[in-house]
């Protein structure tokens, strides 16, 4: 699309282009077969200029273009002198995909049931939506596993038999993990699409000659897998990896359940050093686990002596209760407890006397006089 400034009023406005001149670019690209799947052909002198303006009608609906005051999402587009701008960026560059590929992978992901049938279409459009989407992925700079990771996918790809299936399944998906947020979430939307392209029956024919398996594999293997020097290229190992990705997707991006609940628990665990976490959550997140806050040396210092008084406090109090223990022995042991800890003992026995007063208070059972013999009685006949 030819960008050029335009006058508006009392305002100039730069890289922008009128809906004429849009419809126009459009309507020559669309009959010459520009930027299609299968190249010119007859289906392409069978597009009109009103069909061109439908299609800026579908790009202004899903934010691929925007009016000069940056409006969109509708379809009041007419072909006349209004301004319009090529809505391309990120919406954040580092992390997203543009929102008019997600459209266009949307629309070839749910073929017919995502296209808008309410207005014309031309034949051969899903080929169309499908050389966008293949663009923008093969011109990215960088494959999708990048080239930091080209040798580790390569060595996996030897995983890949029959017997070992299980043991790839599982590589591959650590391996992914290692990819940048951006690379990863970009490569699973590209695989879910895929999948669902490959496994639609309604999909018609992207190309005159090749499957739409076969398609997809040769389209976007290399930007896939490929290393930094061109010349390495072995686009044998790229196909055989995209075909496995594809056919094994959910699995390799479904988080291991062991890794989760580690992760859980590391995260967990900052959140409770750092104070961040409510004493419930915590219970109820982590039943089986628990964790310590951080205190200054001060309190761990008052913390530990008031720890151990009231445990030496419980001592005292199981000396005095204990029933197997005789008088003699207690007072023995209360003695060396008086000693070790004359201020607990203080406490718990703050007047003279009431030591004894406590250990004489129980009453004592006299022994049964078993040495008295019962008198024998006489009869009175004797």
């Amino acid at each position: 699309m030819p960008l050029r400034s335009h006058r508006q009023g009392l305002r100039r406005h730069g890289r922008c282009f009128s809906a004429a001149e849009a419809a126009d670019w459009l309507h020559r690209a669309l009959r010459s077969g520009v930027g299609t799947a299968t190249g010119p052909g007859p289906r392409g002198h069978d597009v009109s200029r009103e069909q061109a303006v439908q299609l800026l009608r579908k790009f202004l609906k899903h934010h691929i273009i925007e009016d000069i005051k940056g409006r969109w999402g509708d379809e009041n587009l007419e072909d006349n002198g209004a301004l319009y701008s090529l809505f391309i960026t990120l919406r954040s560059p580092t992390e997203d995909l543009p929102h008019w590929v997600l459209s266009a992978m949307k629309c070839l992901a749910y073929w017919p049931r995502n296209n808008d049938m309410s207005q014309a279409t031309y034949s051969g459009f899903e080929r169309d939506v499908f050389r966008t989407v293949a663009d923008y992925f093969l011109s990215l700079p960088e494959p999708l596993l990048t080239f930091a990771y080209y040798d580790l996918f390569v060595n996996v790809l030897e995983l890949l038999r029959p017997h070992r299936e299980r043991v790839a399944v599982e590589a591959l998906g650590l391996c992914c993990l290692l990819l940048p947020p951006p690379s990863r979430r970009r490569l699973q939307l590209l695989l879910r699409m895929l999948g669902r392209v490959c496994g639609n029956v309604d999909m018609p024919r992207l190309h005159r000659t090749l499957g739409t398996r076969t398609l997809l594999l040769q389209t976007f293997s290399r930007c896939v897998l490929r290393p930094a020097e061109e010349a390495e290229l072995d686009e044998l190992l790229s196909t055989r990896l995209l075909a496995f990705l594809m056919d094994h997707q959910q699995e390799i991006f479904q988080i291991p359940t062991h890794l989760q609940v580690a992760v859980q628990h590391h995260l967990q665990h900052v959140r409770v050093a750092q104070g961040e976490c409510p004493e419930e959550e915590i219970c109820a997140i982590l039943p089986t686990y628990s964790y310590c806050k951080q205190i200054t040396p001060q309190e761990f210092e008052e913390q530990k002596v008031s720890t151990s008084q009231a445990a030496m406090a419980e001592l005292l109090e199981n000396i005095i209760k204990d029933k197997n223990l005789s008088v003699k022995d207690k007072k023995k042991k209360l003695k060396q407890f008086q000693r070790e800890y004359p201020q607990i003992y203080q406490r718990r026995f703050p007047r003279t006397g009431s030591e004894a007063a406590l250990l004489d208070s129980k009453p004592t059972l006299r022994q049964p006089l078993l040495g008295l013999r019962r008198p024998r009685l006489r009869s009175l006949r004797d």
